[in-house]
């Protein structure tokens, strides 16, 4: 017989200070039970093993304590003892009668009833304290607490929180504690324990009861694995003017958080520790009450979290759920959203067809199918298509709630459906919002509502919403209760659900909600995308599901696949679809040309992996990319994306010591749903593939740019260690399908000579001389580069024509030759857009040419404009050179300059070399007269927007090719006559530049 001295409640003399301990296995559980069964209270808690089933239970009563090992594997029998059964329902077969004498307690006891009910196959009842004394079951006391309030007040809450932490070297000394210590505040509140409605087991049928079991083991094997110690990143720690300690944390994701479940450990630059409890939080800044009186605190070197934190939202409304099916307060069976995805019945449901586009998946969401899953791989519309369903729901005024797992998520949403003028209201946390993400906000402040400065009462909640049918939030969000306090759900009420990043998301986090809302809800839609990023902790836990895991569900075709994807180059795309989606998933593009990709070779002994804590860094890499962004791209969209968070940190910290943009700088979990121009990848490993093995993770890794990709990364690894991976794929067969390796020394990127996607090489080196020329035609001066330093282009590219499609394959004009300008193109050069011009113009030069006659897929469309009429004096056809202007490219404009674009604040990626004369205005030596206009034609009235589909990608960033036309205004001039748009996103310049050259 083992003991335990009990240090928990050391100023209590009625408790004994040391607990006897007995083992013994399930099939003596019986001869267990007989010593327990005197009378009073038993405790009870359990262990789980690696697959989340118990590895051991304990009994206890105030002075002994039984631990019961489940070796043998579990049947689906019932345990044989009837002692044990006795114990499990408290001395009662029927859950209408009581027994004074014996009650079974716990904490959390319905997760512990359902999971012992899983190995036992008995049912168990008994009272869960960690609701018993609290007012509802939204917000249950912690162990801690109820050991303070009800036994003892002078109980350490750390003592008791780390009895939860699950450590193995102590797991049955903490599990036999936390059984007595349920014993000891039942013994103390005995009228309460009486008059508890108990939780019951029989409640619930068998396959609930399953369904339950994996929901619990789910989350307990996600609770074990959760790091027991977390380090801080802070900028610096003190005492503030009130005399209170604050740390200042850098980093949203390790910040310290208000708990009386944790201790924070502070250590100084001379070694010296001091311990503390997080009291408040605002901001960046956490309030830490010092154990600690001293106030001779040298500067802090390490700040780290011991311990779990608090219970999120949805795990609390888990918990919640689990309680109210165990006291027959809810029923699984009276929510038709639950029957159909974990208890499927032979329901008539429509078949769709395997792969849809996005018109049609958005007329399955607002059509009467109850259940939509839609299936869409990188850059396919998802956001555009739930804008257009919300439109509509919105202008018939119909309550929506679009939720996702993330914040970043939610917010791209917001702002897709503030371009579309949709009506509707953010709730974010005051948490995430206040000093740590503020700018990711200020385009659509206005609707933004932070959840600490709701109103209390439904009057005021009213009002606040302004009207408003559209919610935006996280999952955590909508399973926050102050939102059913002040009524927020009776004024806008759950019958429309949208879940964005569905595949993200265990579908047993689905369950609460659709329990919750079952009388109101109408429809629930999914989007998301098995191929990306899985839920958290699925490496851990593998048979967690997401909604796409559902086989009755994908067996009747429920699943709508949105084929074509808008975002990547046509070569990028076309691998994805190829590698990934099985060659289902088309490309939409401008770019075409192989020159989008990348690699960047740093060979060891400069590019080597090295731990840091529990993730990598690569030193060389961190340089590279410092190279890249001073030399390339720290004028253009970009982003710097890599699996590791040490190498995200380092690359932020360099970044900000050479005054570059350093917050463009993302780990890859965090990066998902969003996309940049130049997409930068720091892959770190150069021996093992570590998380490059995962298909998810690299396909987000591969699919985020709009022009071009940057892979930074060790050659040889990728050819050997790493060559099993998507990556290694892709290296592979970029070299079989273009002919080249699309490999750069590291050193040609550090010496600005290298050739990049959408950044020609720019050498440092003074350039000697600029030798004049001219071209025919041209009403401008140019210069090229004399100097024999330039280093010559990439000779393993197959040259190609350049053509309208395919802007990135513009010739460099820093050659020695004279550069191919886009007024010096051959006829044959324009085709095919330049002859849908031609075809449709009378003969002369045409009263009007209308853009709807370029051939999809373009950016241009739905705009008209007013030209000359005759030939008598047409514009040279080499006076026009490209300019940036409001997201696209106009062709027409006299000026090389590039303008910043007021839609997304990307600049031109087509430059000249920056001594070329062609940089600067010129001004013509004689205006040119031209003849008047005879006539002015009204522009095409606008068209529904909604018809456009997603943006269409373009090199120039072109973001979007809205169909629409807003009212026009008349520019005049004496000699000239045009008609623009006051959109500026119109590219009337680009129309005006093919009427020159025609």
């Amino acid at each position: 017989m083992d003991t335990i001295d009990q240090t928990i409640l050391r100023d209590k003399t009625s408790f004994p200070s040391t607990l006897r301990v007995r083992h013994t296995s399930q099939v003596r559980a019986g001869d267990a039970c007989r010593h327990l069964a005197s009378g009073g209270p038993i405790g009870i808690a359990y262990h789980i093993d690696s697959q989340g089933q118990i590895d051991f239970i304990a009994l206890s009563n105030l002075s002994l304590a039984f631990v019961i090992h489940f070796d043998s594997p579990h049947h689906n029998t019932p345990h044989g003892s009837a002692e044990f059964a006795y114990v499990l329902q408290s001395g009662s077969e029927e859950p209408g009668t009581d027994d004074v004498d014996i009650c079974l307690v716990g904490f959390s006891l319905s997760r512990t009833a359902i999971q012992v009910n899983s190995v036992t196959q008995r049912h168990v009842r008994g009272v869960d304290l960690s609701t018993l004394f609290c007012a509802n079951a939204r917000e249950p006391w912690s162990p801690a607490r109820i050991v303070r309030e009800r036994v003892s007040s002078n109980a350490d809450s750390w003592d008791i929180a780390r009895l939860w932490l699950g450590e193995e070297s102590t797991a049955q000394k903490d599990v036999c504690l936390q059984a007595w210590l349920a014993t000891c505040v039942a013994s103390k509140c005995p009228r309460e324990i009486m008059a508890a409605i108990k939780v019951s087991t029989r409640f619930l049928s068998k396959s609930e009861l399953a369904c339950l079991a994996d929901l619990v083991a789910q989350s307990d094997l996600l609770d074990y694995y959760k790091p027991k110690e977390v380090v801080n990143d802070f900028s610096s720690g003190g005492y503030n003017k009130e005399g209170k300690f604050e740390v200042h944390n850098e980093r949203y994701k390790t910040r310290v958080r208000p708990s009386e479940l944790t201790r924070v450990i502070m250590t100084d630059e001379h070694g010296r520790e001091y311990t503390g409890n997080a009291k408040g939080a605002k901001g960046k800044r956490t309030t830490i009450r010092m154990h600690d009186k001293s106030r001779n605190i040298g500067a802090l070197s390490t700040v780290k979290v011991l311990g779990r934190q608090e219970p999120t939202n949805p795990e609390k409304a888990r918990d919640e759920l689990l309680f109210l099916l165990l006291t027959s307060r809810k029923d699984l069976r009276n929510s038709a959203f639950v029957r159909s995805l974990w208890f499927p019945s032979w329901k008539d449901m429509h078949e769709p067809p395997d792969t849809v586009d996005e018109v049609y998946a958005g007329s399955a969401m607002v059509g009467e199918r109850s259940v939509v899953v839609a299936h869409g791989p990188p850059g396919t519309g998802k956001t555009t298509t739930i804008a257009a369903a919300s439109r509509i729901w919105d202008l018939c005024r119909f309550p929506v709630w679009i939720v996702a797992h993330s914040n970043v998520a939610v917010k791209n949403i917001a702002e897709t459906l503030f371009k579309k003028d949709v009506d509707f209201k953010l709730v974010v946390s005051k948490e995430f919002y206040v000093e740590w993400h503020e700018h990711l906000y200020s385009e659509i402040q206005e609707k933004v509502r932070r959840s600490d400065e709701l109103p209390t009462d439904k009057v005021a909640m009213e009002r606040e919403l302004g009207g408003s049918q559209i919610v935006l939030s996280t999952l955590s969000m909508i399973s926050n209760p102050a939102l059913h306090d002040n009524g927020t759900f009776d004024i806008i009420p759950v019958k429309r659900l949208v879940i964005d990043e569905a595949s993200q998301i265990n579908i047993f986090e689905f369950m609460h909600i659709l329990v919750r809302f079952q009388s109101s809800l109408q429809k629930v839609c999914f989007f998301g995308d098995p191929q990306q990023l899985p839920p958290f902790g699925q490496d851990k836990v593998s048979r967690m599901k997401t909604i796409f895991d559902l086989q009755h569900i994908s067996c009747l075709n429920q699943d709508l696949f949105l084929d074509t994807q808008y975002r990547m180059p046509v070569p990028i795309g076309a691998f994805i679809s190829k590698a990934v989606y099985k060659g289902r998933l088309l490309s939409q593009h401008l770019i075409t040309h192989p020159s989008c990709l990348a690699f960047i070779d740093v060979s060891t002994p400069q590019g080597f992996e090295e731990r840091a804590g529990t993730s990598w860094r690569n030193p060389g890499e961190v340089q590279t990319m410092v190279h890249l962004v001073r030399t390339y791209y720290k004028s253009t969209h970009f982003c710097i994306i890599t699996p590791y968070d040490a190498q995200r940190a380092a690359i932020q910290r360099v970044l900000q010591n050479e005054s570059l943009p350093w917050d463009s700088v993302y780990n890859l979990d965090s990066f998902q749903g969003n996309e940049a121009d130049f997409v930068l990848v720091s892959v770190v490993r150069s021996s093992q593939p570590g998380f490059l093995v995962s298909l998810q993770r690299m396909n987000v890794l591969l699919t985020r740019c709009r022009k071009g990709l940057i892979v930074v990364t060790n050659r040889g690894f990728i050819e050997y260690g790493g060559s099993g991976t998507l990556l290694g794929l892709l290296a592979r067969h970029w070299l079989s399908a273009y002919n080249e390796t699309s490999w750069i020394d590291w050193r040609t990127v550090a010496d600005a000579t290298a050739n990049l996607p959408g950044a020609p090489a720019r050498p440092r080196q003074k350039v000697d001389t600029l030798r004049p020329f001219s071209v025919p035609g041209s009403a401008f001066s140019k210069a090229s580069c004399a100097s024999n330093s330039v280093p010559p282009l990439r000779t393993n590219l197959t040259p190609k024509s350049p053509n309208l499609q395919n802007m990135q394959a513009f010739p460099p004009l820093w050659q020695k030759k004279t550069p191919i300008l886009p007024g010096s193109w051959k006829t044959s050069d324009l085709s095919p857009f330049s002859y849908a011009f031609i075809a449709q113009a009378p003969r002369g030069w045409p009263t009007r040419i209308s853009a709807r006659s370029i051939p999809d897929p373009t950016p241009y469309a739905n705009v008209e404009a007013d030209y000359w009429e005759d030939d008598t004096e047409k514009p040279s056809l080499s006076a026009t050179v490209p300019r940036q202007k409001d997201g696209g490219t106009i062709w027409g404009a006299r000026s090389n300059e590039m303008q910043k674009t007021p839609g997304d604040g990307t600049m031109s990626t087509h430059k000249y070399h920056p001594h070329s004369l062609l940089n600067k205005r010129a001004v013509p030596k004689k205006e040119v007269e031209k003849p008047k206009l005879k006539s002015a034609h009204k522009p095409v009235k606008s068209l529904d927007t909604w018809k456009s589909g997603p943006a269409v990608a373009h090199p120039s960033n072109v973001s979007s090719p809205a169909r629409t036309s807003a009212p026009s205004t008349s520019v005049k001039s004496s000699k000239t006559k045009i008609v623009e748009t006051q959109q500026p996103s119109k590219p009337l310049g680009f129309i005006r530049s093919f009427v020159k050259y025609s």
